[in-house]
């Protein structure tokens, strides 16, 4: 059981601004991001090897377990709504996908979750029906 992802995988996913975690079969966590990390308040060596459920106690971890889901319906999901528990017991809204996978890519099946809090999206929203986006500037004024 890795650490930490290994090589390329490793530095292309400690770059995301994204929380992402891996889980092998049994839903124990086998990686963690650094943004994951940012984002819990979790360090990997406190996760790794241990049930996701029991680390961040989901509203959806008895029901309704987006990773479970894709494996039921056998595709990933996106855009799921729930709320992760950090290690200060705060509940953080989460916006999340998660994917899943076979032997055949050459391990062990499991699945990835990435999640991003909501509060950034909520305030994008919340700038309302006049905004207006260029270039990834956000603003009210039309000639943005």
């Amino acid at each position: 059981m890795n650490k930490k992802f290994s090589g390329f995988d490793e530095v292309l996913l400690d770059s995301l601004h994204e929380g992402l975690y891996r889980v092998d079969k049994n839903f124990k966590i086998t990686g963690f991001n650094n943004a994951a990390e940012r984002i819990t308040g979790y360090s990997r060596d406190e996760v790794i090897g241990r049930f996701c459920k029991n680390i961040l106690k989901t509203d959806r971890c008895k029901q309704g377990c987006p990773l479970t889901y894709a494996l039921e319906i056998g595709e990933n999901v996106s855009n799921y709504n729930m709320i992760i528990t950090g290690k200060n017991n705060s509940g953080i809204q989460m916006k999340i996908n998660a994917a899943i996978f076979g032997e055949e890519m050459g391990g062990e099946a499991g699945g990835f979750v990435v999640f991003r809090p909501l509060s950034k999206i909520s305030v994008l929203n919340k700038v309302g029906t006049k905004r207006r986006e260029f270039e990834g500037i956000i603003g009210q004024n039309k000639f943005m």
